[in-house]
């Protein structure tokens, strides 16, 4: 195996190496090995860059967080999960890393979360509980030979080669979410799934109702994928038929480019429910949904529910209190241009005057409140009205003919 530990100085920030090195020293001293395992050794081969690097302990995390904390290093502990022995260090001010135990999972419940067997294992059976041989790399931060490249499962080659490939045949069945892992990481990576690999997930996808699914892991690794807006995910989730998860069949052409561009005009904060509100709304929704996320779906079957618009009043009240996520579905399902003419053009117009204002003028508090400003904001739409002394001015003409 190569030696990356040239290319590893050159592609972290100095007080980030510095700290590799403290490490380094202290496991040494203490008699621990530890490594760099998964992304960060995947995204340095690619000369991508790197944002978080955790460390994994060839032994208990815990025990040598602790003797780092404790050994006059200048560290702090932040904070241990003894259930999967892990902690949290802080170097400094700004520099914090999170430090794994090696361990031996499984899934006595497949499809849901896996319970861990062993603790400090050896780093060839650590990675063997990853998700594609691609992210189960390591690299020595071990005094003998820092910056060692070592590859147990042939990830190297995928890596050449752009290929996510699993590391054994139930790898679909233990984790689902390792499905859209694979999609957030052909998107982002452009690297496409092995043959076997496709194999397996189009088989796992033909039999869903086979399986059981964990749909809080599912959600969370969709938020992450889409939250990208990257149009390649939403294409490979269409030909990978991917939506299976959620509805049988989708016929519905969907431009992925269009979904990038509204997202990118008008910013909204569920990017991943645009590009997938469609196959929640027709299909199966199993997701734990917030409600915000709740109503987005709601005023998605209620725009398809009500009479299209046709004028700039009807326009404004069909889309009026209705989620910005669901108006640009909407948009991208239809291609109804009033969906985005409210957005550029109606949807913050508002009335100079008020209730306050009705009530000045003379009109009694009731239910023609409603109507008299109904009719001041067509009235308005259609550009009638520029200012608030035109709107006062209408309004005293209402009141006039009510009373007649």
């Amino acid at each position: 195996m190569s030696n990356l530990k040239e290319k590893l100085i050159k592609a972290l920030p100095v007080e980030v190496v510095d700290t590799l090195k403290l490490c380094s020293q202290a496991a040494e001293e203490f008699g621990v090995r530890i490594y760099l395992v998964g992304g960060v050794v995947r995204d340095l081969l690619l000369g991508r860059d790197i944002f978080d690097v955790d460390i994994t302990v060839e032994g208990d995390a815990v025990d040598f967080a602790n003797y780092l904390a404790n050994g006059g290093f200048g560290v702090r502990l932040l904070q241990v999960q003894n259930d999967l022995r892990t902690a949290k260090l802080s170097f400094g001010d700004k520099l914090e890393i999170d430090f794994a135990s090696t361990r031996i999972e499984s899934y006595p419940v497949k499809g849901h979360l896996p319970v861990v067997d062993s603790i400090g294992v050896s780093i060839s059976d650590d990675v063997k509980r990853r998700d594609f041989t691609v992210n189960a790399l390591v690299l020595s931060l071990n005094h003998s030979d820092f910056g060692e490249l070592l590859d147990y499962v042939g990830g190297v080659d995928d890596l050449q080669n752009s290929l996510l490939r699993v590391l054994h045949e139930g790898s679909f069945v233990d984790d689902p979410s390792r499905i859209i892992r694979g999609l957030k990481f052909s998107a982002r990576l452009e690297f496409s799934l092995e043959p076997e690999t496709l194999r397996l997930q189009d088989e796992y996808l033909s039999r869903l109702s086979d399986f059981d699914i964990s749909y809080s892991r599912l959600k969370s690794e969709i938020i992450q994928t889409f939250s990208l807006n990257i149009p390649k995910a939403f294409e490979l989730f269409i030909q990978q038929k991917l939506y299976r998860f959620f509805v049988s069949d989708f016929e519905l052409e969907i431009n992925s480019s269009l979904l990038k561009r509204l997202i990118d005009c008008y910013k909204p904060q569920n990017i991943w429910l645009v590009y997938l509100g469609c196959f929640l709304v027709v299909g199966d929704c199993k997701f734990d949904l917030k409600k915000s996320e709740k109503k987005i779906l709601q005023d998605l079957k209620m725009l398809f529910i009500k009479k299209p618009p046709f004028d700039n009043f009807s326009v404004y009240k069909f889309y009026e209190n209705t989620s910005l996520e669901s108006i640009l579905i909407y948009y991208a399902m239809t291609k109804n241009k009033s969906a985005l003419h409210y957005l550029d053009d109606l949807r913050d117009v508002k009335l100079f005057v008020s209730g306050e204002d009705l009530i000045a003028a003379g009109f009694k508090p009731s239910c023609e409140f409603k109507k008299i400003l109904d009719l001041l904001l067509e009235e308005k739409l259609s550009g009638a009205l520029l200012t608030k002394e035109d709107e006062i001015k209408f309004l005293k003409f209402q009141i006039k003919q009510l009373k007649k």
